[in-house]
């Protein structure tokens, strides 16, 4: 159980070919007031500089960790809540006595008030997390999360608490250069573990904001501007001028037409799944085309664009869904009667945002992976993939052959088509859930079309089946239209 005062441990760190970055951290450390010594003493003969920087490049989890104890052979300072502060911009790292918490070495390149250490809840959970701040240094700042992440800003927060990413980061370093970038000062933090929830928490850090807002008063001490953590998601970002900082957090898929990596921002703890092309040969075209379409829309059951790059290759930054697609959502937990209701009535929604415009858009290739599930309790899905999809006049159609419409399946090439496309492949994807698709589960002929209608009318009337009976016809001019079944369902829920 974690001591509640406590906010985080700052250990020196450095390299152990360049003696200077642990003897200037050290120093920073020890003859700070907050400093403590070593929780073990290492032997005379293995108190070196150089051995001390290369056990403090080890990896290790939070003290006292058993697996790694070389930071408990260094000194450490102790930040606690009952020993907050001087001002409201939390505890100040820079080598002005006057006006630093922490007072580093006066060198070239290190800044009067270099970085802080402080809160912010202005996310959308509202919790208190715990944030790196630069305050506008000359040098800028690096903060790496295990080694990602090493690019110098200034004016920029890091999130160091409260989010998987750096919650299950071993090792998370604060880099400041002096010298002409010669001097390197590095510090390793390790944030004490606390429920963002637990109301002793919430006091703490209320006690600890107030109470240093108080001091700047009483003390005459300067105000310092806080970040404004909407300026670093406001512009799109480019290779050389990135006012935000993106981790790779993996691949969440790889397909024909390219990669979808996760990243995390880590100013304003923003996820977003990043589609790009996983290749040198594309069409520029088809990606300015779905970027065109998904900018100008917004609808809780769509997934929202939140920023593009065409330079040097396109790039979509989309809103992550944590839980996936129906399909994988289905087999982990399978859904209900009542899910496959809410599914087909977000879906319709969103269709209907869709197929209403003053220039009607057909998705094209509806299918359970292209549905995301954002959340279980309560269930919330969006559609999402238009790289497929159209506006306006449409005759090409490059849908999943299993949830293809008939009109496409004898398609000679020269038909032409509506958004009732939508409306059958949706009707697949319910009948497929609740009830199941004929054997063999899949098909891309006529009578595959034929089978699926035959199957939904085996069913007795429920509510569900009868919607998708409307939904399923040969004849896409006799099909509902999404309006029609969406006030179907809503007569369900009245």
């Amino acid at each position: 159980m974690v001591d509640p005062d406590i906010i985080a441990w700052v250990y020196p760190v450095g390299e152990a070919q360049k003696v200077d970055t642990v003897r200037y951290a050290t120093h920073t450390v020890v003859k700070n007031k907050r400093s403590r010594p070593p929780r073990r003493q290492r032997r005379p003969e293995a108190l070196a500089p150089a051995l001390l920087a290369r056990s403090a490049r080890e990896t290790t989890p939070p003290p006292p960790a058993k697996s790694d104890q070389e930071l408990e052979y260094l000194p450490y300072l102790e930040l606690r809540f009952s020993d907050g502060p001087r001002t409201s911009a939390g505890f100040i790292f820079g080598k002005d006595p006057d006006l630093s918490d922490i007072l580093l070495p006066s060198i070239q390149g290190i800044s009067r008030r270099h970085f802080a250490l402080t809160f912010r809840n202005d996310f959308e959970d509202g919790r208190y997390r715990l944030v790196v701040r630069d305050l506008g240094s000359t040098n800028g700042t690096t903060v790496a999360y295990d080694g990602q992440g090493k690019q110098c800003r200034s004016n920029c927060d890091w999130i160091i608490s409260g989010f998987e990413t750096p919650d299950t980061t071993q090792k998370l370093e604060v880099e400041l250069r002096g010298g002409g970038h010669m001097t390197r000062i590095i510090f390793r933090v390790v944030v004490a573990r606390h429920d963002l929830t637990s109301p002793v928490y919430i006091k703490n850090v209320e006690r600890f904001l107030h109470g240093a807002a108080v001091s700047d008063v009483l003390f005459g001490a300067p105000r310092l501007q806080s970040v404004d953590a909407n300026k670093f998601h406001t512009a799109a970002p480019t290779p050389t001028n990135q006012p935000f900082l993106l981790l790779k957090r993996g691949v969440i898929g790889t397909g024909g037409f390219g990669d979808v990596i996760r990243l995390w921002n880590v100013s304003t703890g923003e996820e977003y799944a990043c589609k790009r092309p996983n290749g040198y040969e594309y069409r520029r075209e088809d990606w300015e085309k779905e970027i065109a379409i998904m900018k100008n829309m917004q609808h809780e059951n769509i997934v929202r664009l939140c920023f593009a790059t065409l330079s040097p290759e396109p790039r979509l930054f989309l809103e992550y869904m944590e839980l996936g697609n129906l399909s994988l959502e289905h087999k982990r937990l399978p859904f209900s009667l009542q899910d496959c209701w809410d599914i087909l009535r977000q879906s319709l929604s969103a269709l209907v945002y869709l197929h209403c415009r003053r220039e009607p858009i057909a998705h094209r290739d509806l299918k359970p992976q292209n549905i995301l599930v954002k959340s279980r309790n309560p269930l919330h899905v969006k559609l999402a993939d238009f790289g497929l999809a159209k506006a306006g006049s449409l005759k090409t159609y490059c849908g999943t052959a299993t949830y293809r419409p008939p009109e496409i399946q004898m398609d000679n090439g020269s038909q032409r088509y509506t958004v009732a496309v939508d409306i059958w492949s949706l009707g697949v994807v319910i009948l497929q859930l609740e009830y199941g698709l004929p054997a063999p589960g899949y098909g891309s002929t006529m009578a595959w079309c034929a089978s699926i209608v035959k199957e939904a009318r085996t069913w007795e009337s429920d509510g569900l089946i009868d919607i998708l009976q409307r939904m399923l016809i040969l004849e896409p001019n006799e099909r509902a239209t999404a309006k029609a079944c969406l006030s179907a369902v809503e007569a369900h829920y009245a």
